[in-house]
């Protein structure tokens, strides 16, 4: 008598072929991005959003005792603060690097290329730029009226400030856009080597502040000096492994180690 035996149900080999690589074209697509060919029409890729609120986090070396660090939104609190009050008795200089640049004109040679317009006004690059410088200078005359500005710039700058709110001090370098970076670090170099040539003929302690001039300063500074008699230099930080040091804010004790030291931890 013969024996039924179930009838086994070949799979089709194409599905089966296509569960399993299908997993692997992901990977290997995953591995190496696909680039299109040339003359093949695409949307350029979308540059990541840059972040346009505040984060009120951990800092760059929170905790750290030899780091200074802004808490929340003090800064904003303490601006209607006397700064007569807030006076700290150290002489501050805030030294910056600022330079203008021409307007490129348009067709017609009228309207500046770079010209924005606010309401039914319109300003130029230039304008711009010194309304940043002017709010720069009458911050610090509010918060600090007993320190003074000075500013390093460009031998053929053609602009001017108020009488009493800077002092300009031309420099010899090279300011074009792309080396600007390097000469404001070449500028604070020259102006230190300066000071340090006349701190035998100066009575007393001038200290400075290297800043860039796009800052509002919103309180006495001058209590670092005072609170740290010893230190001689203060920097900013950055999270950048490639350039950890930023040049936007040097503090520098006006004696001769704390200049000399300035000029050392400045060199490029």
């Amino acid at each position: 008598m013969a024996t039924l035996r179930p009838r086994i149900r070949a799979v089709p080999l194409r599905p089966l072929l296509l569960f399993l690589l299908v997993p692997l074209i992901y990977s290997v697509s995953r591995l190496h991005p696909w680039s299109p060919e040339k003359g093949v029409c695409l949307p350029p890729p979308t540059a990541p959003k840059r972040p346009d609120h505040l984060v009120l986090g951990p800092a760059a070396g929170q905790g750290r005792h030899d780091r200074l660090q802004c808490h929340g939104l003090k800064a904003l609190n303490n601006i209607g603060i006397s700064s007569d009050r807030n006076y700290s008795g150290e002489h501050i200089s805030f030294v910056t690097v600022f330079t203008t640049y021409g307007s490129v004109p348009d067709g017609d040679g009228k309207v500046p290329s770079d010209t924005v317009t606010v309401g039914n006004h319109s300003y130029s690059k230039i304008e711009r730029s010194m309304a940043i410088l002017n709010t720069f200078t009458n911050f610090i005359k509010v918060s600090m009226p007993r320190s003074n500005v000075i500013i390093l710039t460009d031998p053929d700058s053609k602009f001017s400030v108020s009488q009493g709110s800077a002092t300009l001090m031309p420099i010899e370098g090279n300011y074009s856009r792309g080396n600007l970076m390097l000469q404001r670090i070449k500028s604070y170099i020259a102006f230190l080597e300066q000071k340090l040539v006349e701190f035998d003929r100066v009575e007393g302690f001038n200290h400075f502040v290297l800043t860039d001039s796009d800052i509002a300063v919103v309180d006495d500074l001058g209590h670092i000096f005072k609170k740290y008699p010893h230190c001689h230099l203060a920097l900013t930080f950055r999270n950048n492994k490639g350039q950890p040091l930023n040049s936007g804010f040097v503090a520098i004790r006006g004696t001769r180690d704390g200049i000399t030291n300035g000029i050392l931890q400045t060199s490029p």
